[in-house]
């Protein structure tokens, strides 16, 4: 790989003006706790998991209102693993068991008409599972792509398109789930004499294959991907790794301290922000500064285009749903976290 410019993260506390821009776009909401798990910039909704003293599933948050409308009621079994959301069409994975975790579905809903099917499941030919094996789908440009288990050693990555209901395999083995970045449909792929993975990348429209450009093109360890319009991020292990498609420029980032604390798990993307889930926190990291602030736990953060979403639980009676404070900020190409040398 080629030379990437090295990065260190320096934690620091939320700044103040962040903080009172997220006090400023505030709601609450009564007997209700709400999970952001995808954000629609364009409208300022949230959608995710939420539960209530009667019901839990799928939801839909107006940012401005609060309102918060039901689009899919689950069973006491279901959960959410992971959304994604291009309007009108939110699809996520669907945990079918609390004790299997192998076993799921991906399911796409239109948010306009409420039309909800079940694209696929987890279950294989034999009527198995894979042991801990989930899949992220990616939706935007037309269509919805997952990772789509075939046998307990292989993966289709399957691309369902929106217009005419083509479903087909843009690739097959030992493939992740994909990402769309800038305009490029990306997923990592362990070649079959490699011990580590390597990218693999389709255009983003036609799904035709594409060339990897040569600075990402030999295997590396791959974790987890996180795509936007002007980032490619892929992390491996310890150290995130941040591609710029536009200009090629590549830089490698890992925490100065308390890197223990914070891996690098479920990232996602608004503007030149990563945001992430550590098992500890939820971090906010400035890509162009490498400053960062941890939103403590319990909380949930979320972010899409150029809008992140935190939402915070309010301690309710014992046994109770709780409340659900959620606020939200819009960053812009001027937004920055002061630099770490600052």
């Amino acid at each position: 790989m080629a030379a990437a410019t090295a990065i260190g993260i320096c934690l620091r506390a939320m700044p103040s003006d962040w903080s009172a821009a997220l006090a400023r776009n505030t709601v609450q909401l009564a007997t209700t706790s709400f999970s952001p798990e995808a954000v629609d910039p364009a409208h300022d909704f949230a959608f995710g998991y939420f539960e209530s003293p009667s019901q839990h599933g799928v939801a839909s948050l107006d940012l401005h209102s609060g309102r918060v409308r039901h689009l899919s009621v689950m069973t006491d079994a279901e959960w959410v693993a992971w959304m994604s959301f291009s309007d009108p069409w939110l699809a996520w994975e669907q945990g079918e068991s609390r004790y299997v975790m192998g076993n799921w579905s991906i399911q796409l809903l239109n948010t306009r008409t409420g039309s909800q099917r079940q694209l696929a499941t987890s279950r294989l030919p034999d009527g198995t599972f894979l042991t801990g094996q989930l899949s992220f789908p990616v939706v935007g440009n037309g269509y919805v792509a997952w990772s789509q288990p075939t046998s307990h050693s292989s993966a289709d990555l399957r691309l369902y398109r929106f217009d005419s209901g083509e479903s087909l395999a843009v690739d097959s083995g030992k493939v992740s789930s994909p990402v769309i970045a800038a305009r490029q449909l990306v997923w990592g792929k362990l070649g079959e004499h490699d011990s580590q993975p390597s990218l693999r990348m389709a255009d983003a429209m036609t799904a035709k294959p594409a060339t990897v450009p040569a600075a990402l093109a030999r295997p590396m360890p791959i974790g987890y991907l996180s795509g936007s319009p002007g980032y490619l991020v892929w992390t491996t292990g310890t150290e995130l790794m941040v591609e710029q498609p536009d200009s090629g420029a590549l830089s490698r980032y890992h925490f100065t301290r308390d890197a223990i604390k914070h891996p690098f798990q479920f990232p996602m993307l608004a503007g030149h922000f990563l945001v992430w889930y550590t098992g500890t926190s939820n971090t906010i990291l400035d890509l162009q500064t490498g400053n960062a602030f941890d939103v403590p736990l319990p909380s949930s953060v979320a972010a899409s285009g150029d809008e992140i979403v935190v939402t915070r639980p309010v301690p309710g009676a014992k046994g109770a749903v709780t409340n659900t404070t959620v606020s939200w900020i819009r960053t812009s190409p001027a937004t920055r976290l002061a630099s770490c040398s600052h």
